[in-house]
């Protein structure tokens, strides 16, 4: 009941609840002009949020706008303040807590009925589907890891080619006003220096947000 209705229940009796913003459902999507206003103020959303959490996938730094809310989520805030989530994590706790569900259920029906090796069957059975999981998640780590290494703007996908200039001008205004490239440079300089500021600060990010081994 607390799982499910807790929310619910807090707003039924007029009690307050954190706020979000979530960018794919609080920016238009289908209105253009709603839309790219709401753009141009991201970096006031972020700005006015005390957290930001990125539910990460293979995809968040390939977009050309998931970058943006990134580099005004750094140059605006302080790095304990991001939180990075890898979406598959939470499926591999979950397969985590099945596995060593059945597997004490298993031990249990084994040994009842007097099966012989019981407890080595309900251990190793689950335990083969929980390795895959983890081996799954070892991947996705690595794979996230040389992304991060090998970030660079020129990369980034744009569904509407248009808005690139638009992003790329926010992002080298950024590091300038925040000092984080000297004043008056190139955009491409700026864009140069965002791009080790990622390589740099988001690992470290990422370990502190899952742990070294990608369970915490």
């Amino acid at each position: 009941c607390t799982l499910f209705w807790y929310r619910d229940l807090q707003h039924a009796l007029g009690i307050g609840g954190p706020s979000a913003f979530l960018d794919k459902t609080c920016i238009h999507q289908v209105n253009m002009d709603k839309q790219r206003a709401g753009i141009k103020k991201l970096g006031a959303y972020l700005n006015s949020s005390d957290e930001m959490v990125i539910l990460y996938t293979d995809l968040y730094l390939q977009k050309v706008w998931t970058a943006y809310e990134l580099a005004t989520s750094i140059v605006l805030k302080e790095t304990d303040k991001l939180h990075v989530i890898p979406i598959i994590m939470p499926l591999v706790l979950t397969i985590a807590v099945v596995v060593l569900y059945f597997s004490g259920l298993l031990t249990i029906v084994f040994t009842a009925h007097g099966i012989k090796f019981g407890l080595m069957i309900g251990v190793i059975l689950p335990s083969l589907v929980f390795i895959f999981a983890l081996r799954k998640w070892a991947r996705d780590l690595e794979t996230m890891r040389k992304r991060l290494a090998c970030f660079k703007c020129e990369d980034l996908h744009c569904a509407c080619e248009e808005d690139r200039p638009l992003v790329y001008g926010n992002i080298s205004g950024l590091m300038r006003a925040a000092g984080l490239a000297p004043a008056g440079t190139s955009e491409l300089t700026a864009l140069r220096a965002f791009e080790l500021m990622v390589r740099r600060l988001l690992p470290d990010i990422l370990s502190t947000s899952i742990g070294q081994v990608g369970l915490s």
